[in-house]
């Protein structure tokens, strides 16, 4: 299989978000202990699509707030607002604003800008704000002050972890059986039934890089609830996700673990909400608005190494999380995708252990029933996603431009592209 022509290399999470102090002054000896430049370009979904990973800008954003932040501080949340699409041609430069410092929490604001030219040269490392584009992406992001067990160190054991009981295992017994997450399928670069067929079709992947990520096959656990009233409120897509490439350990960067979450629940995440309305055969726009993550445990919950004394082999080390997603509400257009993070604690699902939540509000257009069935994008013609809108992080990549009846037959399973 190959990939698309516009994918980079399937670098390490590690080296996806290299960051180096921007210089200052005319020599560029000084160096901005606010302000960074990405060093690798963002991955764009899709063939044909130049628009960056909305998921890139946020973990690095939250990435570059940690390096302003003490030794010991961990982000527990942040929440991020889209307004610009990234371009892949040219770094992303994150400036960090102290808004507070205190003894438990410290506060970030992050705003994101890129050069209006492109490249990479050094050049790129001295840009000031008027050689700048607007600004694409702000957020705000919480650190806490706590070593691994202080959180928990202090507080009656019958209050210091509470949470919905949860076994993944026996709840989605129907999609997930004995499987571990390797076993699943690659997550498509833009979940639509259109762009699977195609990756089916030509032998194409899209793999992310920085982290895999395996979309569960919910067909079976959702297909009986679909005469239920209550069909979209129930539906759920599951994907597992771990990194690529070995981390510093969690005691040496845990932000860059924290990151590589952040990083990767952004993936197809709007994608699962078309699936639970049943409208993603006839999605036109999709955009990122803003994404809300709260992480609930402490560090050592998040990490994704395993600890040597679990005992297992050299080659399972790596810890894999599950993402439970669904949404509650859609209207005006836009629509809530609300999803769980859990640990399975070993892959067996006992005592699954709810360690992050996300919300993000999304821009979904579908238009009415009586227009002409549009293409998911129109080849050489206006982009129809989040990079031709404000507010838009994801991005729906070009298709090849369909008759109605060639997008029937292909959805019947008896067309070619």
């Amino acid at each position: 299989m190959s990939s698309s022509p516009n994918a980079p290399p399937l670098m390490s999470f590690t080296d996806l978000m290299a960051l180096e102090p921007m210089k200052v002054g005319p020599s560029g000896q000084a160096t901005d202990q606010n302000r960074f430049r990405s060093l690798a370009a963002a991955w764009a979904p899709g063939v044909r699509n130049t628009r960056s990973y909305g998921g890139h800008t946020m973990a690095q954003a939250v990435y570059a707030a940690s390096k302003t932040v003490g030794k010991g501080y961990t982000v527990h949340n942040v929440h991020g607002n889209f307004s610009l699409a990234g371009l892949i041609d040219r770094p992303f430069i994150y400036t960090v604003q102290r808004i507070r410092d205190g003894d438990s929490f410290c506060t970030r604001l992050v705003t994101v800008r890129q050069s209006k030219e492109k490249g990479w040269g050094d050049a790129a490392s001295r840009v000031d704000d008027a050689s700048c584009s607007g600004i694409c992406f702000t957020c705000i992001c919480s650190f806490v002050n706590r070593h691994d067990d202080a959180d928990e160190a202090d507080v009656d054991p019958d209050y210091a972890h509470r949470q919905e009981e949860s076994n993944l295992r026996e709840k989605f017994r129907s999609v997930l059986g004995d499987k571990k997450p390797i076993d699943h399928r690659m997550a498509p670069g833009v979940d639509v039934p259109l762009y699977i067929a195609l990756e089916d079709e030509k032998g194409l992947t899209d793999p992310c890089p920085g982290v895999s990520v395996r979309r569960v096959d919910m067909a079976a656990f959702n297909a009986p609830l679909a005469s239920s009233p209550t069909y979209t409120r129930d539906y759920r897509q599951l994907q597992y996700y771990t990194t690529i490439g070995a981390l510093p350990s969690i005691h040496e960067d845990p932000n860059l673990h924290f990151c590589a979450h952040i990083y990767a629940i952004d993936r197809n995440s709007l994608f699962a909400i078309a699936y639970a309305l049943d409208i993603q055969d006839r999605l036109a726009k999709v955009a990122s608005i803003s994404i809300s993550v709260i992480f609930h445990s402490a560090p050592r919950h998040l990490a994704f190494e395993r600890p040597s004394s679990e005992g297992r082999s050299a080659d399972d080390q790596q810890r894999w999380f599950c993402q439970e997603a669904g949404t509650d509400r859609a209207g005006s257009g836009r629509a809530l995708h609300v999803s769980k993070i859990w640990d399975e604690r070993g892959g067996d699902g006992a005592g699954a252990r709810h360690v992050a939540s996300t919300y993000q509000e999304g821009l979904l257009y579908v238009p009415r029933k009586s227009s002409s069935s549009p293409s998911i994008s129109d080849a050489g013609g206006e982009h129809k996603a989040g990079g031709g809108l404000k507010g838009g992080s994801q991005e729906m990549p070009f298709l090849t431009k369909m008759s109605e009846e060639e997008r029937l037959k292909l959805k019947r399973g008896n067309g070619k592209l």
